[in-house]
């Protein structure tokens, strides 16, 4: 284990280890240097020799003689002291002939000596004299002003058709759900996970036979509740840091409102940071990028938070005395984004710091990053999860919010949410680019256009979407020829190349003016282009089409719009390069650039010499190449071609040999949602002899989601086998149209239990009215879980028809049940259910009356508070604390002296 930089249990005190980091900066200590320089001049270790210090500095590279790298760093660093006034006596040659300097006379000692003695009083008075402590008034205020400005960057986001409305991030935002289990775990991302033969592959994966497990999935609510350090994984576009920005401002409004209400004091405030992790390990930030985190972090905010920590001096020092000390006892939430940014060169050294940090000091940190690259240990001690794509009812949702918050700027007022949900219906090619967040709203902003098809696949919803944003939706008023928006298209292909190429996401004016003065200098500049000047150009791209976006608004750095612009903009120069499928070659065996290629076999008119060029690489014992291949046919056109056919067939039997292998099980639901030859292939497996074959068929074609598959699964859910059954019902529910509605509904009525049970889960989770009255008479089941399971569908649907029914379920003998029951009134949420679970209050089941008050507690209803306060003398203490917790969520001052009361419970922490 490294050695840590000024342990929380050292006796060097804050201040000392503020002086010595701004020491190390101010004489410009960077790298190894300012390492070296933080340890050996660090107090607690001024009894430890060199030799055996050195080995337990975490260096940027392995040295083999650690301690001669150390002298050599002390050589240097005296070197710089001797400049600054430090004298240094150096010993004569006779006396090195006779061995090491005498004890406190080396160099570094002298060094030290002065460093102590002399520097630290004089770095202490002037720190006294500018740190004298603010009033409390002075804090609060600074500290509001800093989260109010938090909240306002982080409180709107703009709907692409019409970027000058902003609309509240909160309106459009839907609630997502994490595995607890990384599901998708790309094994085969780094070149450490190749197995060796394919005994090897069969051990690592333990593949053949075995039941498929599940990963628990839960609110994200939940999951953070239950770690303080988290890394978010997830695919381009899922919502990462969306993610990271909601709990940024949600945050920062709580706390405000929590100081202003005098609810908390400054000392408790927990104040939300959000950063790119890319911004630590800025190179063209030399202070930031040597610095440990603890004195990174204020040195970027202070340069993005102009409001608070620029304009104003004296709130500026007043925040900054606080954020050193939050950051110490842990009262930061630091929202840290995208991994997937951070230059591989510098993952590891990211690594490493931050985690000297998180040893050092306590607090939450939430980290993001893409599936694709992610290798895993980034943060020790991180539980890593994966967002969940949207559910059918989560796209539902989000297109409603969609269709209310762009009310009034829609081009084609005919169009509406139901319409949209009807056509994703029927449409299951687009309904799995519906799952995600950043093509649904890419999806709805190109629905509302007048005599638009809605796109298929992938490259055409980002290709339209290219053609609007730098047309239609441009803020640009000048009319738009058709001839300078293929001019700005092929430009902007050719700068996503350019840094793809590079690895940059994130470039700089500097670069970009480059870019474009080349490029209007070459010899086959656009007609369009001629005069243009270089200047206009990046306001044009930016700020007028927002293809091209600032990474903080006052700066002069530049990324697109989203990374998968990059990529498709990328894909687009390779589609129009001569050589293209020879530039592609180049990157077959990188998997950052898969996205890329599988977009540049979407655009291609004849996507075959691709494929051929791809299949005839030599493929590894994962199938790398094979599995490149079908991504790249999910996004062509459906064309027939004797090798398609073969690759398809080939990516099937691979599928049936590794069933649970989730790398294989992706791209066979990704194939499945556009090409009919593999939907062929699953409906036939679903008569397969071996049942696990149509069990994960049944699966898969429920992931998948084509109403094709329908009969069969039908079908399915009389097989022989258990598991198939229940599968074949929950892939009824993932396809979740009328059809399958209906046939859900029947398996109400099924023999088996356990199909009962699962098509209720389903019916839950599509959570569409037309099952109340179904599920109302699944309440009365013979098997319990059957029960417990419709009530909670029915707390899913919401639907206040179920009202009564659920109350009377308060009378089943199953604890389960009844628990479900209260919980389902709780999502509902009306006044009538809010009544009934008041009553329940009083029930004699001490759980039914623990369900009552947690479910009261989710409402949030004042109506309750004095029902709650009664129940604070229930003779169950298990209910007295759920009662307790729900008056604190509702937060009403009528019951604070009752709440001061149960302080004095004896069963109460």
């Amino acid at each position: 284990m490294g050695y840590r930089l000024f342990s929380v249990d050292s006796t060097a005190n804050p201040s000392q280890h503020q002086f010595l980091e701004e020491i190390a900066t101010q004489y410009g200590f960077t790298g190894d240097t300012r390492t070296a320089f933080l340890s050996r001049f660090d107090e607690v270790n001024a009894g430890k020799i060199n030799k055996v210090l050195a080995r337990y500095i975490e260096w940027n590279s392995d040295y083999a003689d650690k301690a001669q790298k150390l002298q050599d760093e002390l050589d240097t660093i005296c070197q710089v002291l001797e400049q600054k006034g430090c004298t240094i006596k150096r010993v004569s040659a006779d006396v090195k002939k006779r061995g090491r300097s005498p004890k406190g006379q080396s160099p570094w000692e002298q060094a030290f000596k002065w460093l102590w003695k002399e520097k630290f009083p004089e770095w202490q008075q002037r720190h006294d004299q500018n740190n004298a402590v603010p009033s409390e008034q002075a804090q609060k205020n600074a500290v509001c002003g800093f989260l109010a400005e938090i909240e306002d960057r982080f409180k709107y986001i703009r709907l692409l058709h019409i970027r000058e409305q902003r609309i509240v991030l909160q309106d459009q935002y839907i609630p997502i759900q994490v595995t607890l289990e990384r599901k998708y775990k790309h094994e085969i991302e780094t070149i450490f996970s190749y197995a060796e033969s394919e005994g090897e592959l069969k051990r690592v994966y333990a593949l053949k036979h075995q039941e498929d497990s599940q990963p628990t999935q839960v609110d994200w609510a939940e999951a953070k509740q239950q770690h303080q350090r988290i890394m978010v994984l997830a695919d381009p576009g899922m919502g990462k840091s969306t993610l990271l920005k909601m709990e940024a401002g949600l945050t920062a409004e709580s706390e405000r409102k929590c100081l202003e209400s005098n609810g908390k004091n400054v000392e408790d405030a927990i104040l939300p940071l959000f950063l790119r992790l890319s911004d630590l390990v800025d190179e063209k930030q030399a202070d930031i990028f040597s610095a440990e985190i603890i004195d990174a972090i204020p040195l970027i905010l202070g340069k993005e938070y102009c409001n608070t920590l620029q304009d104003n001096l004296e709130t500026a020092a007043v925040i900054g005395q606080i954020l050193n000390e939050k950051l110490r006892t842990g009262k930061c939430l630091l929202l840290l984004d995208a991994l997937d940014e951070v230059p591989q060169k510098h993952r590891l050294y990211l690594s490493k710091k931050l985690n000297r940090f998180v040893r050092n000091y306590p607090g939450s940190i939430i980290c993001t990053s893409r599936i694709v690259g992610y290798g895993g240990g980034f943060l020790d001690g991180a539980k890593e999860v994966e967002i969940v794509p949207f559910s059918q009812k989560q796209t539902e949702e989000y297109i409603e919010f969609w269709f209310k918050n762009a009310a009034g700027y829609l081009n084609d007022d005919s169009v509406s949410a139901p319409a949209l949900i009807r056509e994703l219906q029927n449409k299951p090619q687009i309904r799995g680019l519906a799952q995600n967040p950043l093509l649904l709203s890419l999806i709805c902003s190109l629905y509302q256009e007048k005599g638009l098809t809605l796109p298929a696949r992938r490259c055409q919803v980002y290709e339209q979407a290219v053609c609007y944003m730098l047309g239609k939706w441009s803020q640009n008023r000048q009319p738009q020829s058709e001839g300078r928006m293929v001019a700005k298209t092929r430009f902007l292909s050719e700068l996503a190349y350019h840094f793809t190429c590079q690895g940059q996401e994130i470039f700089s004016r500097d670069q970009l003016y480059d870019r474009i003065e080349e490029y209007l200098q070459g010899e086959r500049v656009p007609t369009s282009f001629k005069d243009a000047d270089t200047g206009d150009l990046i306001v044009e791209l930016s700020e007028q089409d927002g293809i091209l976006q600032k990474l903080h608004e006052d700066g002069d750095q530049y990324l697109f719009l989203h990374r998968t612009f990059q990529e498709y903009l990328t894909a687009c120069y390779l589609h129009r390069a001569k050589d293209g499928i020879d530039r592609a070659k180049a990157h077959f065996w990188e998997y950052e650039w898969h996205e890329t290629l599988s977009l540049m076999a979407g655009l291609m008119k004849n996507p075959i010499p691709l494929l051929e060029a791809i299949r005839k690489e030599k493929d590894d014992i994962f199938q790398t190449q094979l599995l490149l291949a079908g991504r790249c046919i999910a996004e062509c056109k459906d064309i027939s071609h004797l090798l398609i056919g073969e690759i398809i067939d080939s990516i099937y039997q691979f599928w049936c040999r590794y069933l649970n292998t989730e790398f294989i099980k992706s791209v066979v639901v990704t194939l499945g949602q556009t090409n009919i030859q593999m939907i062929e292939k699953l409906r036939q497996a679903l008569k397969h002899e071996d049942e696990y074959v149509r069990r994960n068929a049944a699966v898969a074609l429920g992931n998948i989601g084509n109403s094709q598959a329908l009969e069969a699964l039908i079908a399915a859910l009389k097989d022989e086998n258990e598991y198939v059954r229940l599968y074949a019902a929950e892939a009824l529910g993932n396809i979740g149209n009328s059809q399958a509605m209906e046939a859900l509904i029947a398996a109400l009525k099924h023999e088996d239990w356990p199909v009962r049970w699962k098509a209720a889960e389903a019916l839950g989770k599509i959570g569409n009215s037309q099952a109340v009255e179904a599920l109302i008479a699944a309440l009365k089941d013979e098997h319990e879980f059957v029960r417990g399971k419709a009530a909670e569908a029915l707390g899913n649907i919401g639907n206040s028809q179920a009202v009564e029914a659920l109350i009377a379920a308060f009378k089943d003998e199953d604890w389960e049940v009844r628990r479900n029951a209260a919980w389902a009134l709780g999502k509902i949420g009306n006044s009538q259910a809010v009544e009934a679970l008041i009553a329940t209050l009083k029930h004699k089941y001490f759980d039914v009356r623990r369900n009552a008050a947690e479910a009261l507690s989710n409402i949030g209803n004042s109506q309750a508070v004095e029902a709650l306060i009664a129940t604070l003398k229930d003779e169950d203490w298990d209910v007295r604390l759920y009662a307790a917790w729900a008056l604190g969520k509702i937060g009403n001052s009528q019951a604070v002296e009752a709440l001061i009361a149960t302080l004095k419970d004896k069963y109460f922490d």
